[in-house]
């Protein structure tokens, strides 16, 4: 199997190279987004099922990431994309 041209194949599918959401910080070739779960919901719980696969002791709430804020850290050699480095994401507050 050849990763690079699966690695095309997804890059002529992939139309959004950034996340969907605001960049809260950037220094350098490092960035910060906030993504929340109501506003791109399939975004982040293909982030959930991700970070799954790599830990058994994470619960996994596929279907509830509306309440959650997603925060992912990003480096990019330019302006009009960025890759994926890491991500954490935290129960937004609720608003009474």
């Amino acid at each position: 199997m050849d990763c690079s041209i699966d690695c095309k194949c997804l890059q002529t599918k992939c139309t959004t190279p950034n996340p969907p959401g605001p960049q809260i910080y950037r220094r350098d070739m490092l960035s910060i987004y906030e993504v929340q779960g109501d506003q791109a919901g399939e975004y982040c719980s293909n982030l959930g099922l991700f970070a799954r696969l790599f830990s058994r002791h994470e619960s996994l709430y596929a279907c509830a990431v509306q309440q959650f804020d997603y925060y992912l850290l990003c480096t990019s050699d330019d302006d009009f994309s960025c890759r994926l480095i890491g991500f954490f994401s935290k129960v937004r507050a609720l608003v009474l």
